[in-house]
């Protein structure tokens, strides 16, 4: 009878395990596509510059408004810039210049800073207290 018994144990302990995990898996499904959702929001808010064909053709110059860091799962590093004439965009790869320091744009690049990335070019330069400081998108430089 106790083997019974600690034999029906075991299977129910088993059952709610086996329960218990399907609802950690469901719930870690739903968020994941509520992050892959709020990632393709601000992908079509934030184009990217180094995909977008139109972006790599026009010039973009302004002040930073607005810096945001994607540390999320599916966009992780991507940083998102706006403008103060209203123009958002993204840069999603490993932009580095180590030179400087920091060497990588998203920790270089401040809210207040000026930018030029001028049309045709993966170029993209930062104005700071009336330095220059010069990136090429997706790409990093050497220091020489």
């Amino acid at each position: 009878m106790k083997i019974l018994y600690a034999s029906n144990i075991r299977i129910l302990l088993m059952i709610v395990i086996g329960i218990v995990t399907l609802i950690l898996i469901n719930n870690q499904i739903k968020e994941d596509k509520k992050e892959e959702y709020e990632v393709q929001k601000l992908r079509l808010e934030y184009p990217l510059i180094e995909y977008s064909h139109e972006y790599y053709l026009r010039k973009i110059e302004g002040v930073i408004v607005n810096k945001k860091l994607d540390m999320g799962r599916f966009n992780k590093g991507a940083l998102y810039l706006t403008l103060n004439n209203g123009e958002k965009f993204s840069i999603g790869y490993a932009t580095r210049n180590y030179s400087y320091k920091p060497y990588e744009l998203v920790d270089f690049i401040q809210v207040g800073d000026s930018i030029l990335k001028p049309s045709g070019y993966i170029y993209f330069y930062v104005f700071r207290y009336e330095e220059k400081y010069t990136f090429i998108l997706g790409r990093s430089i050497k220091n020489e």
